[in-house]
């Protein structure tokens, strides 16, 4: 049966582009292509259309060149006692390893670091970027040197940031004449800070640089605090909390001693979680009650935080504490109820 030769004039396929037909071999239409390289070659266009062929032998060539290549390298490799690819020069190398900030200018490394400084490798040691940037152009530097940032980005490359120690500390000296403390300090008074609230600025020390503010505990005693301190809450009080929570000489004893006598649960969820001894008369009013089991009373943490928040920490009282203890049970009553209501 005869079937008619399709028409492929001016179809591309892969690098291939079909410009006429030629003849018929063995019942196979041959067909001349020309490659993307140049060269023109005949092909079945079965051959074509099926995806078998898709260039002129451009693209195994080219592979077989860098398997060779590869083979050369390893064979310099043995006879020089060398690993690794060919050297590159070591400019192409560094200008290849950052990116330009537009924003700030920076040139920001993005190639090998140690302890944050930006290196290169290099045979039979590491080279630093900075300095290598620097020397290159600036000026020649010593290995000894220290070179600083101005922009304050240790990962920045570029010359025009950099300072040697001798202008590192002239440009140092220049920021610390300008420094105004009194304008750089966060106002923070009357905000709250666990039980602390400052009430107004401390004093400013030049050795430290360090802003401080004079706080008011919630248990009556002031104390001067770092802002830093209290912005990231590490100080949340004046001592007391960490006297309470995991006690001094009178309060570790005293919550053994409840604990030991009244249960170490919470007296009012039940739960074992970090217990504290609560006194319901408070210790700062009542001293001469505040080593007596019978002034106790376990209460995890939750609870006992959440008391105070309401409470205060000063001036308490037994019925503080009793109406306290009615409001939480009183929060899972309805819950009982309705289940019971549900089940009837």
């Amino acid at each position: 049966m005869f079937h008619q030769a399709i028409d492929m004039i001016g179809t591309k396929f892969g690098k291939l582009t079909a410009i006429k037909q030629v003849e018929s071999k063995n019942r196979r239409t041959i067909w001349l292509f020309q490659c993307d390289c140049g060269g023109t070659v005949e092909i079945a266009g079965a051959d074509v259309r099926s995806g078998n062929t898709s260039s002129c032998g451009c693209i195994k060539r080219g592979m077989r060149a860098s398997v060779l290549l590869r083979k050369a390298i390893k064979l310099a490799n043995r006879k020089t006692k060398r690993r690794g690819p060919p050297k590159i020069p070591m400019e192409l190398r560094f200008h290849g390893k950052f990116k330009v900030d537009n924003d700030t200018g920076c040139w920001l490394w993005h190639g090998m670091t140690h302890c944050g400084t930006p290196y290169m490798k290099s045979l039979p040691s590491k080279i630093n970027a900075k300095k290598y940037a620097y020397d290159f152009y600036v000026g020649p530097v010593r290995k000894s040197a220290s070179i600083f940032n101005s922009c304050g980005n240790k990962l920045c490359v570029n010359p025009n940031h950099m300072m040697l120690l001798e202008e590192w500390k002239v440009y140092k000296k220049g920021q610390k004449e300008a420094y105004d403390p009194s304008t750089a300090r966060l106002d923070l008074k009357g905000q709250r800070f666990g039980r602390l609230v400052p009430i107004q600025h401390g004093e400013y020390t030049k050795g430290d640089n360090k802003s401080t503010w004079v706080c008011r505990c919630d248990c009556g005693n002031y104390k001067t605090v770092r802002t830093k301190c209290l912005t990231k809450g590490v100080t949340k009080s004046c001592g007391c909390l960490q006297h309470e929570t995991f006690g001094g000489k009178y309060v570790g004893k005293f919550r053994k001693r409840v604990l030991k006598q009244k249960g170490e649960l919470c007296d009012i969820c039940q739960s074992p979680r970090i217990i504290n001894a609560h006194h319901l008369f408070s210790q700062h009013d009542h001293p001469s009650l505040r080593r007596l089991v019978c002034n106790g009373v376990p209460l995890c943490l939750d609870h006992h935080e959440g008391f105070h928040t309401i409470y205060g920490y000063g001036y308490n009282t037994p019925q503080q504490y009793m109406e306290y203890k009615e409001k939480q049970l009183c929060q899972k009553k309805p819950k009982n109820e309705l289940q019971t209501v549900s089940l009837n």
